[in-house]
């Protein structure tokens, strides 16, 4: 039997069980109970410990695993304050500057024991960056303003997946580096989602920052905006490394969110933008290549689900539907200011398939009430066959494989994704370069207008 002394607390332990029961039928109706009690005992662990004499890393992952949770059941402003303490619990620990200062230097900037090994350093490294990547969302999708400093960060960038878990030395990079290197071939999933959300949470910010010499009552946006500050950001596009992209990498959930994402990205950056928009604030030129790029970037990410829809629904990210919804939304205003026939049959699949994860995702409910809100008109001006499919409570995929399910799930049924288990043994998919229709020739930098971001986390695991 294990030493109760080395088990992990009993608020961390309650917060995994949360958020893994979530995902199945038969323990779904506890995920609350647990996620309140986790709350509750971290909480009490807290108020035992007022000087905060004894930190460890335990309260920081707890509260980020209970800001994931809150995030993906719609409690939003819980999940930023969730978020928030998490961001001030690593920082209490130095672990934004794990790799760059040491104790000689500053004895008081850690209150943790050194890493005795690479794994512990690793657990450290993902701990802060997941946590950054939380801070960075609340930032994009609330517009408040980052908690963490891109300029105090000096802890490399995570390993690969498979380096983590068996202890091995990989190359790997500074943010600020990563953000100016020429190659980016020695970047994990992992660390590509980190770089997309610092490029992409950076553009926002900028489009969100107020002029300061703007007089006091003027608000943010095309008030004080330059033209050509919203040129840049309606002709930006985003994608990931060639080497994690679409067709050139094998799809399996990780590379698949990384890369919806950044096209999802793609259309965030471009709503934004469009948001602020005065009278003849760009020609009418840029505009109608931001409803272009839009469009495209929504099409590759229906590209990618119709690939993928045989995985089982669990196998995806939890924050898909975020993704899906931005595609919906890039489709949705070209189609209501073109008319286009051809821009129906994708956007009414994408709105089954949000439909579809409504069975596992709250988020999924949530951003399908926003689309009824932003659009109310959209489904009666669809053609009457499409609108009448997206009756159906859930998305019944054509032409796919036949699943094959994780484990055993009372209530699965065939028109539940799936995915075989095992995405290294030939079983990942491949996108056919020409039906993808990406560049074969991509440029391998982090440029601000090539590559892009997920609001939400992540390619790796704490």
């Amino acid at each position: 039997m294990r030493d109760p002394d080395t088990r992990p607390p009993i608020y961390l332990r309650q917060a995994m069980w949360a958020l893994a029961a979530t995902t199945t039928d038969l323990y779904s109706d506890r995920c609350e109970a647990l996620y309140q009690s986790s709350r509750r005992h971290l909480e009490e662990d807290e108020l035992k410990n007022p000087g905060m004499e004894a930190i460890n890393l335990a309260p920081a992952q707890t509260w980020i695993l209970i800001a994931m949770y809150e995030l993906n059941h719609g409690y939003f402003h819980r999940a930023w304050m969730s978020t928030s303490r998490s961001v001030r619990l690593v920082q209490m620990m130095r672990l934004h500057r794990l790799d760059g200062v040491t104790q000689v230097m500053d004895p008081t900037l850690r209150f943790v024991q050194a890493p005795p090994d690479l794994t512990d350093a690793e657990e450290r490294r993902r701990i802060f960056w997941v946590t950054y990547i939380m801070d960075r969302s609340s930032c994009i999708s609330m517009g408040f303003p980052a908690l963490i400093d891109e300029r105090d960060i000096r802890t490399l960038l995570p390993v690969s997946n498979a380096a983590f878990e068996n202890s091995t030395k990989e190359r790997c990079l500074f943010l600020s580096d990563a953000l100016t290197t020429q190659t980016s071939n020695d970047l994990s999933a992992f660390a590509a989602q980190i770089v997309i959300v610092s490029l992409c949470g950076s553009k926002l910010a900028e489009l969100q920052r107020y002029d300061p010499t703007a007089a006091p009552l003027e608000s943010a946006g095309s008030i004080w905006l330059q033209p050509q500050r919203l040129g840049g950001a309606l002709t930006t596009e985003f994608r990931v490394p060639e080497h994690l992209s679409v067709p050139f990498t094998p799809l399996d959930p990780i590379t698949a969110f990384l890369n919806m994402s950044a096209f999802g990205c793609t259309i965030s950056v471009h709503r934004a933008a469009r948001a602020q928009l005065g009278q003849d604030s760009v020609s009418e030129v840029i505009l109608t290549q931001s409803r272009k790029l839009c469009v495209e970037a929504a099409s590759k990410i229906v590209m990618i689900m119709k690939v993928t829809s045989h995985w089982n629904i669990l196998s995806f990210n939890p924050w898909t539907s975020y993704t899906l919804y931005l595609a919906c939304v890039g489709f949705a205003n070209a189609w209501l200011e073109e008319r286009d026939p051809a821009l129906e049959a994708p956007l009414s699949f994408l709105l089954e398939s949000l439909r579809a994860f409504k069975k596992t995702s709250a988020l999924a409910t949530i951003m399908l009430s926003d689309i009824n809100i932003e659009f109310p008109s959209l489904l009666g001006q669809l053609d009457k066959q499409l609108a009448e499919s997206l009756s159906d409570d859930f998305l019944a995929f054509s032409g796919t494989c036949a699943p094959v399910q994780i484990g055993s799930r009372e209530r699965s049924t065939a028109s539940d994704f799936s995915v075989d288990p095992d995405f290294t043994n030939g079983t990942t998919d491949m996108l056919n370069l020409e039906e993808f229709d990406m560049p074969q020739e991509s440029p391998d930098a982090w440029d601000l207008n090539l590559y892009g971001l997920s609001p939400f986390p992540f390619g790796g695991r704490l």
